[in-house]
C-alpha cells in the first residue's frame, strides 16, 4: 500500500560481447497502490582494466506521470588495499533526454522505481573489510541533483556464522 514499496519485478539478460564488454537490457514493472511504472533499460557495461567498471545506459520509463527517457553513465575504480581491505570510487550521472510535461503527484518526493525529474550526479567512495567470521562496508556520497545537495554516509556490518 505504500508508494515507496511497490511490488516489483526485473526481467533482463546479458551478453557478452567481447571479454570485458558486455551488453544488457532489462524490463522492471512495479506496481502499487498508487503506482504503475514500467522501465526498459539497454545498456553496455565494460571493465578496461582491472577493478574498473564503466556503465551507459539508456532507459525509457512510463508511469502515471507520462512518459520520461533518460541517460546514466558510471564509473567505478576499485584498489585491494591488503587481503582484507577494498576501497571503490566512483561516479554516476543521469541526465534527461526527453521530459515532456509530466503531472507531478508529489513535488517534494521521488519515488523509490526511478525518478519523477530529478537529473544527478553523485560522487562516492566505499570502503570493505573481509575477514574469517565478519565483514563491513561503507560508503560516503555527495550528490548534487536538480532539487538538493547531501552528502551521505552509511555503515554495514555483517557477522558470518557457521552452523
Amino acid at each position: 500500500d505504500n508508494v515507496d514499496f511497490p511490488t516489483s519485478y526485473v526481467f533482463g539478460a546479458d551478453y557478452r560481447l567481447l571479454p570485458g564488454v558486455e551488453l544488457f537490457a532489462e524490463y522492471e514493472d512495479a506496481i502499487g497502490t498508487d503506482i504503475d511504472a514500467q522501465m526498459t533499460r539497454v545498456g553496455v557495461q565494460a571493465s578496461p582494466w582491472h577493478r574498473a567498471q564503466i556503465n551507459s545506459s539508456l532507459t525509457n520509463q512510463t508511469t502515471e506521470f507520462g512518459p520520461r527517457v533518460f541517460a546514466t553513465v558510471g564509473l567505478v575504480q576499485g584498489f585491494k588495499l591488503s587481503d582484507h581491505w577494498v576501497l571503490d570510487l566512483g561516479v554516476d550521472s543521469t541526465s534527461t533526454v526527453l521530459e515532456p510535461d509530466v503531472r507531478v503527484f508529489d513535488p517534494d518526493r521521488e519515488l523509490v522505481s526511478g525518478s519523477q525529474n530529478e537529473d544527478f550526479a553523485a560522487y562516492y567512495a566505499g570502503a570493505t573489510y573481509n575477514s574469517d567470521y565478519w565483514s563491513a562496508n561503507g560508503r560516503v556520497e555527495f550528490r548534487d541533483s536538480d532539487f538538493v545537495q547531501h552528502f551521505l554516509l552509511y555503515i554495514i556490518c555483517k557477522y558470518i556464522i557457521t552452523l
